[in-house]
This record gives structure tokens, C-alpha cells and sequence, in this order.
């Protein structure tokens, strides 16, 4: 199956790693990818686990969506390249591509390149895509796809150790 979690609120990498643990308490294996995302100190990043992998593909550091380069569009496309040599070598139970709904929203991959992607990946390989302003192209090639709406959010916001990273 193909699952999709967008929408302006937070908890879209929160509600793919519910997923994992799932996975992993099922003795399920699982690759994650993060596109857009360098921050080491997550604490996705600093699990460990047999069944678990995960890998980030961005730029160090915050450059907003209007200094997004060439070399940011490089990265995701070698982040598809290193998730189909790891499918070639690996078998994995479920696959989540973190951010690639922005990617696509951003034009740093196709919608044409993501499906291959999602073409190449065997048919029974759970994938999960997350990330805000997924192009309705996107959400088409899902058979499930779930909006998490911001209701409430404090106008100084703080993020939070184990919460929200």
C-alpha cells in the first residue's frame, strides 16, 4: 500500500515513526529516508534498532524554500538513486520517504521521477510519503492519503526534546 500524510499541521514525520515502531514491533524491516532534512540530533537519528534504517539527504542548516538550488534538486535526486540501490541490495518490509510531498511541491523532483520511484518499489512494500503541499498528482498515485490540520499552536512556539525532534 501507499500511504500519503500531509496538511499545514504538525505531526507528519511524528504520525511515519508511529508507523515504524509498528513495523519494528511486528519484526518488520524499515528504511527511512529524510530529504530536506540534516539535523543529527533527532531522536529518529539516534534510534537504534536492527530492523531500522534511516538517512538524510539536505543541506546543513534551514535555507528556505526560496534559496533552494541546483544542489539541493542533486541531493533528492541521489537520495532516489542511493533508496533504489538499497532496495536492489535490501528487502524492506516498509519504506518512509520523509519530505518528499515538499519535494515535489518544490520542484526538486518530478511528480514523473517520484513515481518511478514508487513504480520501482515491489508492490508489496509499504511506502509512506509525508511532508506539507502535496501536488494533487502526488496524492493520485496513493491509495491513502490523510490531511493533519494545525488547530491550535501558541504564537511563541517552542520545540520540545522527544516531541517534536
Amino acid at each position: 500500500m501507499r500511504y500519503l500524510i500531509t496538511g499545514n499541521g504538525g505531526g507528519k514525520t511524528t504520525s511515519s515513526l508511529g508507523v515504524v515502531m509498528r513495523s519494528l514491533a511486528h519484526n518488520k524491516k524499515v528504511l527511512m529516508i529524510q530529504f530536506l532534512k540534516w539535523k543529527r540530533d533527532t531522536g529518529e537519528m539516534l534510534f537504534n534498532h536492527p530492523n531500522f534504517e534511516i538517512y538524510q539527504f539536505g543541506r546543513n542548516g534551514w535555507h528556505g524554500f526560496n534559496s533552494l538550488d541546483e544542489e539541493d534538486m542533486n541531493i533528492c535526486k541521489n537520495a532516489v538513486k542511493f533508496i533504489i540501490g538499497k532496495t536492489i541490495v535490501n528487502k524492506y518490509d516498509t519504506i518512509i520517504l520523509d519530505e518528499i510531498n515538499l519535494v515535489a511541491y518544490l520542484n526538486l523532483l518530478s511528480i514523473t521521477e517520484i513515481k518511478e520511484l514508487l513504480d520501482y518499489i515491489p508492490e508489496e512494500v509499504n511506502v509512506v510519503l509525508t511532508g506539507r503541499h502535496a501536488p494533487k498528482e502526488l496524492i493520485a498515485l496513493v491509495d491513502v492519503a490523510n490531511q493533519i490540520n494545525e488547530v491550535k499552536i501558541p504564537k511563541k512556539f517552542v520545540c520540545v526534546e522527544g516531541i517534536q525532534y
